[in-house]
């Protein structure tokens, strides 16, 4: 039994356990834009790159609409070195940590070209909010049982 660990055992560790027993090493940590730790952003970046180099799979990606409504909305995926850069609160001690040490500026500008390059929205398109994707709408329609 593993318990939850932010570090080696969380969320995004579970997915790239699942995804990797069925497409082995398909899914990876990055050691730098996210400091070694597993995150969301990082499986769909994994996925991706392994996608392009396994063409025969014939992956597809969708996005799938939020629903309207009061409650607020979900914000943008970022990695750990992205959060930091993007968070006012830890700007000047990351800037000023990133112009003392090389190790920290190179990673820093590692982590800011990943993080711009990769969007997950623009993959997926152009997208409908009024009508779900074929693929979800063609599973609903398979799946439905009878109401008695």
């Amino acid at each position: 039994e593993q318990h939850f660990n932010l570090l080696f055992h969380n969320c995004a560790d579970f997915v790239r356990k699942a995804i990797d027993f069925y497409y082995p090493h398909a899914v990876h940590r990055s050691l730098v834009a996210d400091v070694g730790v597993m995150t969301p952003k990082q499986a769909a970046k994994s996925l991706v790159s392994y996608s392009k180099s396994h063409r025969d799979l014939q992956f597809s990606v969708f996005a799938i609409p939020q629903v309207a409504g009061a409650i607020p909305r979900s914000g943008p995926v970022r990695g750990i070195l992205e959060s930091l850069l993007k968070s006012k609160r830890y700007a000047f001690p990351l800037a000023s940590l990133a112009l003392l040490h090389p190790y920290v500026g190179g990673s820093v500008a590692i982590a800011v070209f990943e993080g711009a390059r990769f969007d997950p929205r623009r993959l997926a398109g152009p997208s409908s909010s009024s009508e779900p994707p074929a693929i979800i709408a063609s599973e609903l329609e398979h799946n439905q049982t009878p109401l008695d």
